[in-house]
């Protein structure tokens, strides 16, 4: 299986996607363990981050080129790409959960079929309102920072860079 994954097409198989989707790496149960209650903690993942990446503009070539990027640099990532909020929350709801520990979120700026200004605000309130996932870090890759400015004191990294996304995605 590749290092990386940009996968949307089980909730909207309208979106176009820039790599062609797979399913998710099953965790699965270490039996250097002694519990079975299906605490993450006690499973092994393929990975050692999981990046979703909200954005209704994974088609743009400057995304594919920048999940090409960190895809060569790191080969303990697994990205996943959403183009809403609502196709990242069910997801969670689903499968997502069990990553909990080990995701993290990026979001862009604006999506206008998805909160528009407020999609930001969005994505880091369902974070924070979803125990599974409430300690994932969250930053938001965009064009212009300005108007999320408020989120940095939510602990929300806000950037324009690329080299700053690929570093958010490498580290673990």
């Amino acid at each position: 299986m590749d290092a990386l994954l940009a996968s949307c097409g089980t909730f909207d198989t309208s979106y176009p996607l820039p790599i062609p989707p797979e399913p998710a790496p099953e965790p699965s149960n270490n039996d250097d363990y002694s519990d079975d209650s299906g605490d993450p903690d006690t499973k092994t993942f393929p990975y050692d981050v999981v990046v979703a990446w909200i954005d209704n503009k994974m088609d743009r070539p400057e995304n594919v080129e920048l999940v090409n990027r960190v895809k060569n640099l790191n080969s303990k990532l697994f990205i996943l790409c959403f183009p809403t909020l609502d196709a990242f929350s069910n997801w969670v709801v689903q499968d997502g959960y069990q990553y909990g520990h080990i995701l993290k979120i990026i979001t862009c700026g604006y999506r206008p079929d998805d909160g528009k200004a407020k999609s930001v605000e969005n994505v880091v309130n369902y974070r924070d309102e979803d125990p599974s996932i409430s300690k994932a870090p969250v930053m938001v890759y965009c064009g212009d920072p300005t108007p999320h400015q408020a989120m940095i004191k939510r602990g929300v990294i806000v950037t324009t860079l690329s080299t700053a996304f690929v570093e958010f995605c490498s580290k673990y």
